[in-house]
């Protein structure tokens, strides 16, 4: 039987750990490992368009060390090691057109010690811009279960949330006490093995767990310009609105006409049809 819980709860629940997951934990999972990195994946089950009953499958990544995560979308991962390719320019559009177009376009760093969340983006002349936010924390959580869940042969409890104007279940693991999970959920006592939001529409649930040295698997952006949240999206949203401005920023040009599903649109067409599509898309937040 599930029933409300709240976060003193969940103290007696643990043996009185609840603290220490949240302000130690990360130094414990790695301790005598300081090199290390854990590696969680995850499989994300969306529902990319507001109508249509369609769904599809992504892959994303959760690279915690002592002091950080990075989350990570794998075919952005696989874009980043594409372009420190040393291969001639046609190779790489082959290997980048075989990748395809990542759903999450941004790398989310989330600071342990500082507890705040940061999200990084390529924008315009291959400029990367990020914005910075408190991370979640359990003020954000209401705990609703007592650890009845196994999910991957750990003990998790549940717990929702309300984030980006939706309401969101999570099953986390005091098993692995890292307060950390896919996109920018936090807050936790445990890392989250599965969240979903309310409607169904996005559904991540872990799909591995390693530890490995850390070596070149991820990439991320060296210089970034911190700016503030709200022109952070204005400018995603220009770029959302006119992706061809991207890349004529990048050095790019659109020659002759662009075939989509077999049909032959000129670039103003094309852009008709992005603008169409794009108010059907079904962002997480």
């Amino acid at each position: 039987m599930l029933y409300a819980l709240n976060i003193n709860f969940l103290i007696k629940c643990i043996g009185g750990l609840f603290f220490f997951y949240l302000i130690s934990a990360p130094r414990e999972v790695f301790k005598g490992e300081k090199d290390n990195v854990l590696i969680v994946s995850y499989t994300l089950d969306i529902k990319k368009m507001k109508n249509s009953s369609k769904r599809s499958k992504e892959a994303v990544k959760l690279f915690i060390s002592p002091k950080e995560s990075v989350f990570i979308d794998n075919k952005l991962l696989l874009k980043n090691i594409a372009l420190e390719k040393a291969i001639s320019p046609q190779e790489r559009a082959s290997e980048l057109s075989m990748i395809g177009l990542p759903w999450f376009k941004c790398t989310i760093v989330k600071n342990f010690e500082e507890r705040n969340t940061t999200v990084i983006e390529e924008h315009l002349q291959k400029q990367y811009n990020a914005y910075r936010r408190a991370s979640m924390n359990p003020q954000n959580w209401n705990i609703i279960s007592n650890g009845d869940s196994i999910i991957s042969g750990m003990q998790c409890f549940k717990a929702e949330c309300q984030f980006g104007e939706r309401e969101w279940i999570a099953w986390f693991t005091p098993e692995i006490p890292v307060s950390d999970g896919p996109y920018k959920f936090a807050g936790l006592p445990g890392l989250i093995l599965r969240i979903v939001s309310k409607e169904g529409d996005y559904i991540f649930h872990i799909s591995g767990l390693e530890r490995q040295l850390p070596e070149k698997l991820l990439h991320i952006p060296p210089n970034y310009h911190l700016i503030d949240e709200e022109r952070f999206k204005e400018i995603q949203q220009r770029i959302r609105d006119n992706p061809f401005e991207q890349m004529e920023s990048n050095g790019g040009a659109i020659v002759g006409d662009i075939r989509i599903s077999g049909k032959s649109m000129t670039k103003e067409e094309l852009m008709l049809f992005i603008k169409k599509e794009q108010r059907d898309y079904n962002y997480i937040e």
